[in-house]
């Protein structure tokens, strides 16, 4: 289950990558820049409709574009959770590992 779950989470960072990718290739940074784009697969779908939500990409007559400032405050948003997320993972770690070692002391 715990590899499905990084699988599923790493396609949707992918997807993300790629229509920011587009963008930015486009140089859509602001209305009078915008450009088309329509998703591949459904999971593009719901990673641009995350994105308009979150103010990062925003439409504009027959496209979009991307706002830079409102992207790079998404962006330090996602480090952080990151990190959060990371700091935990370590901590249950070690958690574990220490009530393996408790448990081994006892047993032995």
């Amino acid at each position: 289950m715990g590899a499905a779950v990084i699988a599923a989470a790493a396609a949707a960072t992918r997807a993300r990558e790629q229509i920011i990718s587009h963008f930015m290739a486009a140089n859509a940074v602001a209305v009078d820049k915008a450009v088309p784009f329509t998703p591949g697969r459904s999971l593009e779908a719901r990673q641009l409709e995350e994105l308009q939500r979150a103010g990062v990409i925003k439409p504009a007559g027959r496209g979009a574009y991307i706002d830079i400032p409102a992207y790079a405050a998404w962006r330090q948003q996602m480090r952080k959770r990151q990190s959060t997320a990371t700091v935990i993972a370590v901590i249950g770690a070690c958690v574990l590992i220490g009530a393996g070692l408790l448990t081994a002391i006892i047993v032995h």
